[in-house]
């Protein structure tokens, strides 16, 4: 399985420990609560798009949020890091 050592979205080193963060899951602060159809429906902060992630993360305030991984973890959402920068 690949793992996130060799993925795109594979982020900055968390402070002291063998973590970091994965940039592709998403939390709070890349959206913004809207009315739409009288229901609250979640947008891409400054966008019209609405959030449709496979996967999102989130605290207790519902402020801020990181899902911080070690470099052996592996999920589906794995890209290879040449991708990224061909796009």
């Amino acid at each position: 399985m690949n793992n996130c050592k060799t993925c795109q979205w594979f982020g900055e080193k968390v402070e002291d420990e063998d973590l970091h963060v994965c940039q592709r899951i998403r939390g709070p602060r890349d959206w913004d609560y809207r009315w739409q159809d009288n229901k609250r429906v979640r947008f891409y902060e400054d966008t019209d798009e609405v959030f449709d992630e496979p996967a999102e993360v989130m605290d207790g305030s519902g402020y801020s949020a990181t899902l911080r991984v070690k470099p052996d973890f592996g999920c589906v959402l794995w890209e290879p890091k040449e991708e990224r920068k061909a796009k």
